[in-house]
Formats: C-alpha cells, structure tokens, sequence
C-alpha cells in the first residue's frame, strides 16, 4: 500500500484526512507540525507529503523545502485555505482548503506512481 503523511495542527481536520485516506487503502502517518513530520520522514519512507501551510513552528513552506532538500522527488501537496501563499517550487501540486474528498484522492493519485493509486 502507498503510505502518506498528512501534515496538519487542525487536530480534528488531520484525524478526519488520516481516516479518510486509511479507507481508501493508504497507510498513513499524522504530523501536528513541521518537526514532527521531518522525524516520521528520518524514520520511515512515505510516498507523498500532504501539508498546511499556516502551521505554528515551522510553517508548510520550510517543510516543503527541506523535504526538497533531503528526499528529492518525494511529492509534497499543500492543502492550504490560502493558495497564494503556497506557491513554491518545491509542492508538487497546491489545494484549497476546502476540498470534496474526490479532488483531493485525484490529486493525490496524480501525483503517485501508477501501481500505488488507490482507486475510488
């Protein structure tokens, strides 16, 4: 199964993605910040990167870039209620918050090796 890691301090939104993504068939791995997801990145792999932007600590945009830096290639989407702000080299793809859950399981399936998209 494909494993992503969703970034989020919305407690509630990163439980109710982590769910929704687990039925689905994904494993996933839940980060409240920046740090806490670069620790998940140094211990296990993980196939695509989901992150806020506005988080407190280090804001999506830093996370972006460093996961640029220590795994190449590894995709990061922004799911942010302010597009604008994410617009950076280093995310593969930028979400608006909100979303309908179809967009973001077509957005993340784009941007996963075929063999590992989850279908509908």
């Amino acid at each position: 199964m494909p494993t992503i890691m969703v970034v989020e301090d919305d407690r509630q939104l990163l439980e109710v993605m982590a769910h929704f993504l687990e039925v689905r068939g994904f494993d996933v791995h839940s980060a409240s910040c920046g740090y806490e997801a670069l620790a998940i990145l140094s211990a296990t792999g993980v196939d695509l990167v989901i992150t806020d932007i506005n988080m407190p600590r280090m804001n999506g945009l830093e996370l972006a870039n460093r996961i640029a830096g220590a795994h190449p290639g590894l995709p990061v989407i922004a799911y942010t209620a302010d597009p604008a702000t994410a617009r950076s080299s280093n995310f593969a793809a930028v979400m608006s918050k909100p979303s309908s859950f179809q967009d973001i399981l077509e957005t993340i399936n784009a941007y996963l090796p075929p063999v590992a998209a989850a279908s509908c």
